[in-house]
């Protein structure tokens, strides 16, 4: 049996079908993270620091735009877009505590 082998376009093509929505801001959302170090997965840490990078994460992705509390209303599906790259604790944080008022 032949191993299987994929080439670029397919593994687009495979990432296009199973993110079927918001295509353009999961991938700037993704350059954007590939390009900081805040966004380097870090193992085998204490829940504390934990919370705080998960909640200095938070705070710069709705800073620069890629998610806001507005989404709710006005783009839900961009709420899983965020959630695909930061995991739902990023959420809870969002909503159980209203932060970031101002960031749209």
């Amino acid at each position: 049996m032949s191993p299987l082998t994929c080439t670029p376009q397919d593994a687009a093509a495979l990432r296009r079908l199973l993110q079927h929505d918001n295509h353009e801001n999961r991938d700037k959302m993704l350059d954007f993270m590939a390009k900081d170090p805040l966004y380097v997965p870090r193992l085998n840490v204490s829940l504390e620091f934990e919370r705080e990078i998960a909640l200095r994460r938070l705070e710069k992705l709705a800073h620069n735009g890629f998610i806001s509390v507005f989404d709710f209303e006005k783009n839900p599906l961009n709420i899983f877009a965020g959630m695909s790259f930061d995991g739902l604790y990023l959420y809870q944080k969002f909503n159980a505590y209203g932060i970031l008022n101002g960031c749209q």
